[in-house]
């Protein structure tokens, strides 16, 4: 798949309207629009990757100090 045609690429890079919650350069954090929870965000890498395994080493320590931030986050503004 091209990086014009990928889903994740367009959203991560406001090519579609979304609800951008948190927002890097190397990141985009949108509300899911079919949340299956109070709270579900897709963090989304700007750069095109096939597969996870081929995130770079960066963006991929990115994606997980993302994911710790949004979860303290959330803990604390939803309630349990």
């Amino acid at each position: 798949m091209q990086e014009s045609q990928c889903l994740g690429c367009q959203l991560a890079n406001n090519k579609i309207e979304t609800q951008t919650v948190y927002e890097n350069e190397l990141v985009t954090c949108i509300l899911d629009i079919a949340p299956l929870n109070e709270g579900h965000i897709l963090i989304l890498p700007k750069q095109h990757y096939h597969d996870v395994d081929d995130l770079d080493e960066i963006t991929a320590c990115e994606i997980m100090k993302t994911s710790a931030m949004l979860a303290r986050l959330l803990k604390k503004t939803i309630p349990a």
